[in-house]
């Protein structure tokens, strides 16, 4: 480990890791390229669990591919609890049942 920053690896699918929530958003073919531009862009960032990890990541991609801002993920660093409660909370707003219900 080098400053608290390691090579960072793409798991796909990462079998190690359950989501605790998901968000989707259709895009187009458009949007998609921006995507993969993205993530090729992104290919060689060092890992570091305060500066850069994987919601920081997937933050990036969200605003890359839909020209918005992604859900927050915490105060003061991206934390992926705090993404998921970010994403349940937005969901339950634009929701028009409990989400007890649905």
């Amino acid at each position: 480990m080098t400053g608290g920053s390691v090579t960072g690896v793409v798991l796909h699918p990462d079998t190690r890791h359950r989501a605790q929530v998901q968000h989707t958003t259709l895009v187009t073919e458009r949007e998609l390229a921006r995507g993969i531009a993205y993530a090729r862009l992104h290919t060689t960032e060092r890992y570091n669990l305060y500066t850069y990890d994987c919601i920081t990541f997937a933050r990036g991609m969200y605003q890359a591919v839909t020209g918005r801002a992604a859900p927050l993920a915490g105060i003061l660093i991206d934390d992926p609890s705090d993404l998921a409660q970010s994403i349940r909370h937005e969901r339950d707003a634009q929701s028009e049942f409990p989400p007890t219900l649905r």
